[in-house]
């Protein structure tokens, strides 16, 4: 583990990439903010946020995509929300007709994703 001059906290491998592993952040910010990683990508299963900032913002991916089959992907303070599935942006009305065929096919647990993320909040525009 590393703190920075912050105080903030980062938990990498041998290698640089941000890392750890049973349900734990990698990257625990001294204003509260969490970010979960597995071998560099942000990631949390079990339609658990990657990212929850102090500020009520929240957001799922898996293996570095934006991804959740239970709701909207990306969640702001303000209420605005973000749809996808394996990385695929949608509306509220197509995420809610792809996710019935999703779920009834049994994907989640089976597929393999690998794309980079979008970096922090920052990357993101709200509609």
């Amino acid at each position: 583990m590393e703190i920075n001059c912050f105080g903030n906290k980062y938990w990498k491998l041998p290698n640089g990439d941000l890392h750890r592993g049973n349900d734990l952040p990698a990257v625990e910010r001294k204003s509260g903010d969490k970010e979960w990683y597995v071998n560099g990508k942000h990631h949390r299963e079990n339609n658990k946020p990657a990212i929850e900032y102090k500020n009520g913002e929240k957001f799922w991916y898996v293996n570095g995509k934006p991804h959740r089959t239970d709701g909207a992907a990306f969640e702001n303070a303000s209420g605005h929300k973000l749809w996808y599935l394996e990385g695929i942006r949608y509306s509220e009305e197509e995420y809610n007709e792809k996710v019935k065929g999703y779920k009834s096919e049994g994907t989640e647990e089976n597929n393999s994703y690998s794309q980079g993320h979008i970096d922090g909040h920052s990357g993101l525009m709200w509609l």
